[in-house]
């Protein structure tokens, strides 16, 4: 938080990600009438340097915020301290499309009213869980040998970018029907509300093969689930 409102106040940097995830708080000093506009950047931290040359920050994106139509306007002050989250966009001078947008919301209180709680919005620690899949069987499965009509199959499965893990072989399985009764275990490491980090990390890729022992083995056909709503099950259970 900070108390002044004419310099910039900043959050934490956020590395490597296309979602940032800030839970934090900002507490600033303004006078009404007087100071109008509250403007939020959204910045692409550069740390890179040439020479003497410090890298610059890139900007995403920005949003307004007209303090006096907010308290001035009936229905924002009828929330009381339970003031609506927001989803803000983002936009850049240069571009008329959007660029993102901000989770947040805004309260304005008098400095000297402290009948109004402090939030704790600090976000929830990680914790771990586990992804366990039981492939049973499968069926309608196109043959590996059309002459024969007759497959060794097995079944591959990841987890967003984890490393691919296989059950045991079905051999001389027919008419495209195989039989694993087959556990695999995933670690996974979940945020605040069930989130999982990185691209694609809810996704569960399923592939089907025709095991060669003597050449390339043939995948026969392939699926995806999306484990979002799982993963948010098993944090609030």
């Amino acid at each position: 938080g900070g108390k002044r409102t004419r310099d910039w106040i900043k959050s934490e940097v956020k590395h490597e990600t296309l979602r940032p995830h800030f839970f934090q708080r900002f507490d600033l000093t303004c006078k009404y009438p007087g100071d109008k506009l509250l403007t939020i950047h959204m910045l692409d931290k550069d740390e890179k340097s040439i020479g003497d040359l410090a890298g610059h920050d890139d900007l995403i994106g920005k949003t307004e915020y007209d303090l006096e139509n907010v308290i001035c306007c009936k229905e924002w002050h009828s929330y009381g301290i339970r003031k609506p989250i927001e989803h803000r966009g983002l936009f850049h001078p240069s571009s008329r499309h959007q660029k993102g947008s901000l989770k947040m919301w805004l309260d304005i209180i008098d400095s000297k009213d402290s009948k109004f709680p402090v939030w704790d919005i600090s976000e929830a620690p990680e914790e771990e869980f586990e992804v366990r899949i039981v492939v049973w069987k499968v069926e309608g499965v196109p043959p590996g040998d059309e002459f024969t009509d007759q497959s060794d199959l097995y079944v591959k499965l990841k987890v967003g970018n984890e490393k691919w893990k296989s059950t045991d072989t079905h051999f001389l399985a027919k008419k495209g029907k195989g039989s694993f009764n087959y556990r695999i275990k995933y670690p996974v490491t979940m945020e605040d509300g069930g989130k999982i980090r990185g691209e694609g990390a809810c996704k569960l890729k399923i592939q089907v093969w025709d095991a060669d022992l003597l050449s390339k083995s043939d995948m026969l056909c392939t699926a995806q689930m999306n484990l979002g709503n799982a993963f948010k099950n098993a944090w609030t259970m």
